[in-house]
């Protein structure tokens, strides 16, 4: 038996169609908020390994933080080279 249907009957009705959708997309939306804010500080500190395993588990190459600084930017103020060479090479914008 199904998640869904262990739920449905222990609350003794149908529940509303797409409550269960959502909350999975929720889930993911703020997983994928985590990885994207590795990224960041990855940028911030010039960490080319971290920026390069976030990017692995799905990071958003163009993300930005709450100032609308990318990763791009982050990744020039700490002067890191290879991580701005890296970044680029992988898809990253100069203007977002």
């Amino acid at each position: 038996m199904s998640i869904k249907r262990i739920l449905e009957k222990r609350n003794g009705r149908i529940a509303r169609k797409g409550v269960f959708n959502k909350a999975k997309n929720d889930a993911a939306e703020r997983e994928m908020h985590i990885i994207d804010t590795a990224l960041i500080v990855a940028c911030w500190k010039g960490n080319l390994n971290m920026a390069i395993e976030a990017i692995k588990n799905g990071a958003n190459i163009n993300a930005q933080d709450i100032a609308g600084t990318s990763a791009l930017e982050w990744a020039k103020k700490s002067g890191n080279k290879e991580l701005i060479k890296y970044l680029k090479s992988n898809g990253a914008k100069d203007k977002i």
